[in-house]
């Protein structure tokens, strides 16, 4: 095998390595978006969940002031609406 031929192996072989390093890195850094991203919708998620919460108390308080009779809403004062 001639000098070259040995030389431009070598040459091809480190770029490979130089490459694969590159494409190590690349991963590397898509992972950590990857887990950052699901612990974003995992808080996005438990928002969600608490906001539907509320809303479900909110809009039970109001069915149940809903059906209050105005009669019941009169203060002792004066019988003047609350």
């Amino acid at each position: 095998m001639s000098l070259t031929t040995q030389s431009n192996r070598q040459c091809s072989l480190r770029d490979k390595e130089v490459e694969c390093r590159e494409k190590a890195a690349e991963i590397r850094d898509l992972k950590e978006k990857v887990v950052r991203v699901s612990s974003l919708a995992r808080q996005l998620e438990l928002q969600k969940g608490e906001l539907i919460h509320q809303l479900k108390l909110q809009v039970s308080a109001f069915d149940n002031y809903a059906f209050i009779p105005c009669f019941a809403l009169k203060t002792n004062l004066g019988g003047e609406y609350q």
